[in-house]
């Protein structure tokens, strides 16, 4: 639960988005299969049990599994972050920050 706090949460969805781009992303195949890389960031950031995408298996992470478990709301923003962060595109908190000025 000690990753669960607050003081921990960005630190290790930071491992996660590493973790993902180093040993899951080059593995599902084509860079360029977008549909893929989605479903792979679906299963990696689920509860649910391992699932073939592209050439690999890919396993949810332990992070988001216990996040999920205990934590509802932190688990959906993490997931969020995480989604932002691999697909490219900016998290709804930097889009609201942006707004904010």
């Amino acid at each position: 639960e000690h990753a669960l706090r607050d003081v921990e949460f960005y630190t290790r969805l930071d491992d996660a988005v590493r973790e993902f781009e180093v040993h899951v992303r080059p593995r599902i195949g084509p860079a360029s299969d977008e549909a893929a890389v989605r479903e792979a960031v679906r299963v990696y950031t689920d509860a649910t049990p391992t699932k073939a995408v592209g050439r690999i298996n890919v396993t949810p992470a332990e992070f988001f599994r216990m996040l999920r478990k205990h934590d509802r709301a932190k688990w959906r923003k993490a997931v969020g972050e995480f989604a932002a962060r691999v697909l490219g595109r900016p998290s709804a908190s930097k889009v609201a920050s942006r707004w904010r000025g």
